[in-house]
């Protein structure tokens, strides 16, 4: 089976509920056999699946090896789960009809940790500056953190000093194979002085003025503010076909940019806003699922079973029910679930959809309930809260 009919099979068996997901990854899923379907149906579509560029991508990162763990000390390469297939497939694999550009120029991943992201990005990384065919690609690792961001640069390097790959030249490192020239803080490409990989941190005053060809977001949720996303989202129409691609863990901060591009995707996955150019799909457990079972687990870690053990997330569960904030980072971590920090872990999503933003405490008047007042004591805020009983819930009007 090609990587394009592997892709195609997963979006298939995640539609059809053979393999375990949420209700966003079905969504995503079925937006993609749903543009398979307009290819042959619908004159206006503009895009095209095409095995080829699907075949280019994949190919080349299952060329790459392992850098750590047991499967590095082997000396083995990269092994592409379907899922993996289906996200490089989507973002390379739809193009343009007319002039081959690729369809995506922003994209948004959002999985539980220890399912393999990290050495994905940087792998795309290394094929974006190196055999994508762009003049000049410039790639950036971007995060919160200039530690965050040299973990993928890191991880590519890495991978680019150690592969071995065989050429007609014979073996030969795979650095030397691409013409690249490796410094600490940055990757070159000999026969073309403007392309470079290198790390930027969220601190760091030289954001604007970048050209990206590729611009990877690791870990979107830890950003405070919409600093990098937006500086390089500006930048993208310098290119011909970049790409702004966040791959991220679920978070707590709901005012941040990650639940900004969260809620976006959710909009558009859901059929309330048209958007051809962005892609997106979010791994996570569904609200009411067992955080405990086996199967939620598997619905929400697209890798377990290959980058992520069962017997390593049983021991997280377990960890997890020592305490209310134990078990909100479980949530947040391993189930993809956005909540509150702190000892009551509120799940974030089901708040945004109670919301009622045209609420007033007039449409309350005469109602019987509590109010509940936080006082502050030096420059913090005070709260009052109305608590209404309404049905089996509560309404609640706070100001």
């Amino acid at each position: 089976m090609t990587y394009a009919e592997r892709a195609d099979a997963y979006a298939q068996g995640v539609a059809a509920g053979i393999i375990p997901a949420c209700r966003w990854t079905v969504l995503a899923a079925k937006r993609h056999l749903g543009d398979r379907a307009r290819e042959s149906t619908d004159p206006a579509f503009l895009w095209r699946f095409r095995a080829d560029a699907v075949e280019h991508i994949c190919a080349f990162v299952e060329s790459l090896p392992h850098v750590e763990g047991h499967l590095a000390e082997q000396g083995q390469k990269l092994l592409l789960d379907d899922w993996q297939i289906f996200v490089l497939g989507s973002i390379n694999g739809w193009r343009a009809i007319e002039s081959g550009l690729r369809r995506f120029r922003r994209a948004y991943v959002e999985v539980p940790r220890k399912n393999g992201k990290s050495t994905l990005l940087a792998a795309v990384g290394l094929y974006f500056l190196s055999v994508d065919g762009e003049a000049g690609a410039k790639v950036y690792s971007a995060a919160a953190s200039t530690h965050q961001a040299r973990i993928v640069f890191d991880t590519a390097r890495t991978m680019a000093e150690s592969a071995t790959v065989v050429s007609q030249f014979g073996p030969q490192p795979l650095a030397a194979a691409l013409g690249l020239e490796i410094q600490q803080h940055k990757m070159l490409l000999r026969n073309d002085g403007a392309a470079v990989f290198q790390p930027i941190a969220s601190q760091t005053k030289s954001k604007d003025g970048k050209n990206p060809h590729l611009a990877i977001v690791d870990e979107l949720h830890e950003h405070e503010k919409a600093d990098v996303w937006n500086s390089m989202a500006s930048a993208l129409g310098a290119r011909t076909h970049p790409l702004l691609i966040a791959i991220t863990t679920a978070g707590s901060n709901v005012a941040g940019i990650c639940y900004e591009i969260h809620r976006y995707l959710q909009s558009v996955l859901d059929g309330n806003r048209v958007d051809e150019a962005f892609f997106g799909i979010i791994y996570a457990a569904d609200e009411g699922d067992d955080p405990g079972d086996p199967e939620t687990w598997r619905k929400a870690n697209p890798g377990l079973g290959s980058a992520k053990s069962e017997k390593y997330l049983a021991d997280e569960w377990i960890s997890a029910q020592a305490s209310p904030v134990q078990m909100g980072e479980f949530l947040r971590k391993h189930l993809d679930r956005w909540t509150s920090v702190g000892a009551a872990a509120f799940d974030l999503d089901a708040l945004s959809r109670a919301a009622q933003p045209g609420l007033t405490l007039e449409s309350l008047r005469g109602r019987r309930g509590l109010l509940g007042v936080d006082l502050s004591l030096t420059n913090d805020l005070t709260t009052v809260a109305a608590v209404v009983p309404e049905g089996d819930g509560y309404i609640v009007k706070a100001k």
